[in-house]
C-alpha cells in the first residue's frame, strides 16, 4: 500500500510540475514546483517541511533557488520576529494559481473515479494517517 501511495504522490507531483513549468523559460525542478503549489499566501519553513514531508533543511534549499529566481521572499513573521515566513512574490502568484488549479482538478478526477462518499472516506483516512505521521 505504501508503494501505491508514493506512486500516486509522484504522479500528482509530476502533473503539477508540468503545468507550472509550461511556458516558462527558467526551469523549475519538480520539488520547487510542488513547494510553489503548497505555499499559499505564505508559511514558515517548518510548516512547509511538514506539508511536503521533507526536512526544514530541504525546504531551505528549495527556497534559496526560488528566491534567486524572484519567485519567493522571506519576511519576518509578525507573530514571532525570530521566525520567518516564506511567501510568493507577485511574480509567483500566477504559478501558485496554476499549481493549485491542477491539484483541484486532480481531486475532481478522484471524485469521478471514487465517488463523493469514498473520496470523503479517503480524506478522513488520510487525515488520520497524517496525525499518525506527525506523532512519530
Amino acid at each position: 500500500m505504501t508503494d501505491r501511495m508514493r506512486a500516486i504522490d509522484a504522479a500528482v507531483t509530476a502533473r503539477v510540475h508540468a503545468k507550472i513549468q509550461a511556458g516558462r523559460t527558467q526551469k523549475l525542478g519538480i520539488a520547487h514546483a510542488r513547494l510553489m503549489a503548497d505555499l499559499g499566501p505564505g508559511a514558515r519553513p517548518t510548516e512547509l517541511a511538514r506539508r511536503l514531508g521533507v526536512t526544514k533543511a530541504a525546504v531551505g534549499q528549495l527556497v534559496n533557488v526560488l528566491e534567486s529566481q524572484g519567485l519567493v521572499e522571506r519576511a519576518p513573521d509578525p507573530a514571532d520576529r525570530r521566525a520567518q515566513i516564506v511567501r510568493p512574490t507577485s511574480r509567483a502568484e500566477r504559478l501558485f494559481q496554476i499549481g493549485r488549479q491542477e491539484l483541484d482538478g486532480i481531486e475532481d478526477e478522484w471524485r469521478h473515479v471514487l465517488g463523493a462518499g469514498r473520496l470523503k472516506q479517503l480524506a478522513v483516512s488520510l487525515e488520520l494517517l497524517d496525525r499518525w505521521r506527525v506523532g512519530l
